[in-house]
């Protein structure tokens, strides 16, 4: 007799994971940002609550209190996560759109060595150029966004509203009519046939190109263009260079090697060309070498006296102290610009003004004088 075998199978069931439940400070916290002012605030009154004594529990607690909108939800949170135990950073890394990489490793850094309050007072000084810094520059730019949406409201309205009627009345004559009056009836026409889709591609031809310019693969190009383009070009290289400077200051201040703080340094940097070299100079660095001799090949990207500065600053052992001085050089460079931008925008947009209400001018005045020529003889 055979014997058969009679295999059973044993159905194992999977097992799923528990889903991590997402308090709702963190689900809310996600949407939209902590005015930076907002931040400045938070942690210029953090510091001096530590330093009076207060522990960082009571100091959390005293200043959600105080705090409105998404910083009060951001703080509730903190708050409940240094009650249970947790480290302000580790608390802090639930927010990252709140507190930045470089924000969050410098109070890590802080609560490791001991030098928390040192820490968030140097946080809150350079929270409080970098605000200063963005006022002087959305400030320089209001006057000519102004001048520059109100000419656009202006030949706006005259197209929609104002030609179509001139147009009318020019047609209704049989006279010889100048270029000008013929350019400024043709908008007419085209206006009132297509003024609809008209307005809808212009507003499609914004978004789309707000959407691309924000996506990485153009970035070289339009990043090669703002290094290059006058006025501009000035505006980028300082912005960069105060960033980089900055930043790296402050995080070797709080006790980073150069090494990682240049890694930190990549991530925050916006401009293409600006972050590939400071990658390329983290490689350097990190394999043994300074600094300042990697900068000394850059030299478009990196001026020479800047160079040179830094090159001191690593002999002597005060880096932090240079590069802090030098930031401060091109945040003096924006601050100029910023001044004089107006005083040089301001005939270029004036004579585009000039120029389109003299168009118009010439293209109205011009067929009715021929009209009561023609009206005389």
């Amino acid at each position: 007799m055979q014997t058969q075998k009679i295999k059973t199978k044993v159905k194992t069931k999977k097992v799923k994971k528990p889903k991590k439940k997402v308090s709702l400070a963190t689900k809310l916290s996600s949407i939209g940002t902590v005015p930076a002012k907002s931040l400045l605030f938070f942690t210029k009154n953090l510091f001096i609550m530590l330093k009076a004594g207060t522990t960082l529990s009571e100091a959390i607690f005293s200043l959600k209190e105080q705090a409105k909108n998404k910083l009060k939800v951001v703080l509730d949170d903190l708050y409940t996560e240094i009650d249970k135990g947790h480290q302000l950073n580790e608390a802090m890394n639930k927010h990252p759109k709140t507190f930045s990489n470089v924000y969050r490793n410098i109070i890590k850094i802080g609560e490791e060595t001991g030098e928390l309050e040192s820490n968030l007072k140097h946080l809150a000084k350079q929270l409080k150029k970098t605000y200063d810094l963005r006022k002087k520059i959305v400030g320089a730019l209001i006057y000519p966004v102004i001048i520059m949406i109100g000419g656009l409201a202006l030949g706006f309205g005259i197209a929609v509203f104002i030609l179509p009627e001139i147009s009318g009345l020019f047609k209704s004559f049989n006279v010889a009519l100048p270029l000008s009056t013929r350019i400024l009836m043709w908008i007419a026409d085209f206006f009132e046939a297509y003024g609809v889709w008209a307005i809808g591609g212009t507003l499609f031809g914004i978004i789309f190109t707000y959407y691309l310019l924000r996506r990485k693969f153009i970035h070289p190009v339009t990043h090669w263009f703002l290094l290059r383009l006058p006025v501009v070009k000035n505006f980028s290289q300082h912005l960069n260079l105060t960033s980089f400077y900055r930043t790296l200051s402050i995080l070797l201040g709080s006790g980073l090697t150069i090494d990682e703080s240049l890694k930190i340094c990549i991530e925050i940097t916006n401009n293409f060309y600006y972050k590939k070299a400071i990658k390329s100079a983290y490689e350097q660095v990190k394999a043994g070498g300074n600094l300042g001799d990697f900068l000394k090949d850059h030299k478009k990207l990196f001026p020479a006296n800047d160079i040179q500065i830094i090159h001191v600053g690593e002999e002597s052992g005060s880096l932090s102290d240079s590069l802090s001085y030098v930031s401060e050089i091109h945040e003096d460079e924006i601050d100029n610009l910023s001044k004089n931008l107006s005083t040089i925008l301001e005939p270029l947009l004036l004579a585009l003004i000039g120029g389109m209400v003299g168009f118009l001018a010439l293209s109205i005045i011009g067929p009715i004088y021929s009209i009561t020529q023609s009206f005389k003889a």
